[in-house]
């Protein structure tokens, strides 16, 4: 059950922008600050969390998927 939601969850990361998607995996999933996230993406602090924040809201908005795990 526990890879099947890692599957969907993956799958929705997908398809968020590129940029989105890059931003949550650093950050969730890495564990990296977003000081560090603006360093390696070359974008500063404020798009960071921007990118974070869309992409946050973009992953709720497809709650439906993830509530049968």
């Amino acid at each position: 059950r526990l890879n099947q939601l890692a599957d969907v969850m993956g799958e929705l990361l997908n398809e968020l922008p590129i940029n989105q998607s890059l931003a949550l995996r650093l950050y969730y999933l890495e564990e990296k600050t977003i000081p560090e996230i603006s360093s390696e993406m070359g974008k500063s602090e404020v798009s960071v969390r921007s990118m974070i924040k869309r992409g946050k809201a973009e992953l709720r908005d497809h709650k439906d998927r993830l509530s049968a795990y």
